[in-house]
């Protein structure tokens, strides 16, 4: 395990990213993330609730597809009344 590890590091020491992560180094945004306390965990949280709503907006829409989203429920009440197909009885 530690020589893949190893032989992955030589590897990337020869790609163009070693150079790239040295230019994003000296950045402004980069500076600016380190030296201010708070920048880390409020890009963490953002980050977070960002991979929550896509999974959360993957699961709906695999559902839907599904067809296993429960129907007839307030907001199937709601377009329909918009729509004007809006019956008494429902």
């Amino acid at each position: 395990m530690f020589d893949l590890l190893f032989n992955l590091t030589e590897w990337l020491k020869g790609t163009f990213l070693l150079e790239w992560a040295a230019q994003m180094q000296e950045t402004g945004f980069s500076l600016f993330m380190v030296e201010n306390f708070w920048n880390v965990p409020v890009a963490q949280v953002i980050h977070i609730l960002s991979i929550a709503a896509a999974f959360g907006a993957t699961l709906m829409l695999v559902l839907r597809v599904t067809g296993q989203q429960e129907t007839g429920g307030y907001y199937d009440y709601l377009a329909r009344y918009q729509l004007g197909q809006f019956n008494a009885s429902y």
